[in-house]
């Protein structure tokens, strides 16, 4: 059995532990949060201490002693993890909420909203130095409708990424991770995140006075 690592907070981290858990192909051998934790979503280290599994409570990997670990999965994990981090897994898979290398860092799927396509994506890709560019092991897309807010393409995409990041795993052996295309990518920071966001909000809010 490949021992796995899960990192990182949301409910879609709670329903991948508990899948490998019910797995004969994988064994959980830790968590790690994300600290602070988020008040909107439940507690990793706590659903762990309920199982029985070992918890970084600290939200840091280093926390872990030395070990083997097969597999690392950062769910939404909200620190960089070093290269060091990194080489204790034999392969570190992220999940991301959007279609690599489209938008990239912070904000994805506001950004797929403002980007006009009417489509949002999930990829499972591999966890490397850069943000967001290790070879994508598995990518899902799905309608974003004129209705939908921002919290409800959330949902939509925890629920398709956790399809998605399953079936990555039952079919790992025979997966050929591709590269991604740097000619199309797009990166976006915090900060510019951040302005895009009150741009937003103060011209909806021009628009609602007028």
């Amino acid at each position: 059995m490949k021992s796995v690592v899960v990192l990182g907070k949301t409910n879609l981290a709670t329903r991948i532990c508990e899948w490998i858990e019910e797995s004969d192909r994988f064994d959980l051998a830790a968590v790690v949060p994300t600290r602070p934790q988020p008040d909107w979503c439940a507690d990793l280290a706590e659903w762990a201490q309920t199982r029985g599994v070992r918890a970084a409570e600290s939200g840091r990997l280093s926390q872990l002693e030395q070990g083997e670990f097969n597999i690392g999965i950062s769910c939404f994990y909200d620190k960089i993890l070093s290269l060091s981090d990194i080489q204790r897994f034999d392969l570190c898979l992220n999940i991301h909420n959007s279609l690599l290398p489209r938008h990239r860092g912070v904000g994805p799927i506001e950004w797929s909203m403002r980007d006009g396509t009417g489509l949002q994506g999930v990829s499972v890709h591999q966890l490397m130095t850069g943000v967001d560019t290790g070879p994508i092991f598995g990518q899902a897309s799905f309608t974003i409708w004129p209705h939908l807010d921002s919290h409800e393409i959330h949902q939509m995409c925890l629920d398709v990424g956790y399809v998605l990041l399953v079936s990555v795993l039952r079919n790992l052996e025979a997966i050929k991770p591709t590269d991604q295309d740097e000619k199309i990518a797009t990166y976006h920071s915090r900060d510019e995140t951040l302005r895009m966001l009150q741009a937003l909000s103060e011209r909806d809010e021009f628009r609602s006075a007028t």
